[in-house]
């Protein structure tokens, strides 16, 4: 292969050249640089997550409808790619209804099914519109095993409106690109999230904009 020109390289062998090393501050000032990809990037491999900001996110070019998910839970796959922490979960309510509720929660994902209960929001209100969050307790680290993480969401009514993306599309933050997954939901009353989920394939193409904060 290397008799044939292809850039071969071994484990365990240094193939650096002396050649490219530099010895003179003046000259190497004045040089192009080329990091690793560790040095520049800290949260993530392939997605480049960045601090501070969404993997999902709620935003004014997806849809804004009373969906009527009431008395369901909806599990939306979010992908990871690299281990990464998350602070919060929320979700954008778009048209509040007075007395009304969402609760929000994060799953495990095995087998490219939602499973184990993460942490659940409690009841957040739906009254006003805008972004409702819930910070987990403490930051909750996913690993890329999986792939995918799983966030839920269900409604006290399904008069409440929500941001949501069309055909099971989780829009990633860095570059806007859509991925598409399966949707799972399961038939509950508006309440506590089961500690494990019972999932069924989701026939509705529309998803709930639910978004996770990197940490």
């Amino acid at each position: 292969a290397i008799t044939n020109g292809c850039n071969v390289q071994f484990d365990g062998i240094n193939l650096e050249q002396t050649a490219n090393k530099q010895n003179s501050l003046a000259t190497d000032g004045t040089g192009v640089k080329y990091p690793t990809v560790d040095a520049v990037n800290t949260k993530g491999s392939v997605q480049n997550y960045y601090s501070g900001k969404r993997v999902t996110i709620p935003f004014a070019g997806t849809s804004s409808a009373i969906n009527g998910w009431y008395g369901a839970i909806t599990y939306i796959p979010i992908p990871i790619t690299s281990s990464v922490a998350f602070t919060d979960i929320s979700q954008e309510v778009t048209t509040g209804i007075a007395a009304q509720n969402i609760r929000l929660a994060l799953y495990t994902s095995v087998n490219g099914l939602p499973d184990t209960l993460i942490e659940d929001s409690g009841n957040l209100s739906a009254v006003t519109n805008g972004l409702k969050v819930f910070s987990f307790t403490s930051p909750v680290t996913v690993n890329a095993i999986e792939k995918q993480v799983y966030a839920a969401i269900q409604v006290s009514n399904n008069s409440i409106g929500l941001r949501y993306a069309l055909n099971t599309v989780c829009f990633n933050y860095f570059n806007g690109s859509g991925v598409s997954g399966t949707l799972f939901n399961q038939v509950q009353a508006f309440g506590a999230f089961p500690a494990t989920a019972t999932p069924s394939v989701y026939e509705n193409a529309n998803s709930p904009l639910v978004s996770l904060l990197i940490q």
